[in-house]
């Protein structure tokens, strides 16, 4: 099975990002606002990426549920 990116709604962005490159050992492909309160971050060197999108609307991330495969 193949597939394009996973997006994953994460809390705080920065403790996010520190997890994926230094534990994962994933590297930033992209960072970019995406409106008001949205940043989203794609990680990843091959076809497949990993997309966090930190919200700080979002109370709350719900792990069952603020998963999306693509």
């Amino acid at each position: 099975m193949k597939f394009c990116w996973s997006t994953l709604n994460v809390n705080n962005m920065e403790e996010s990002l520190k997890f994926y490159e230094e534990i994962v050992g994933l590297k930033v492909d992209r960072r970019f606002n995406a409106g008001a309160n949205t940043e989203i971050a794609f990680l990843g060197d091959g076809e497949t990426k990993i997309e966090l999108i930190c919200n700080d609307d979002q109370k709350q991330v719900n792990l069952g549920n603020d998963i999306s495969w693509g």
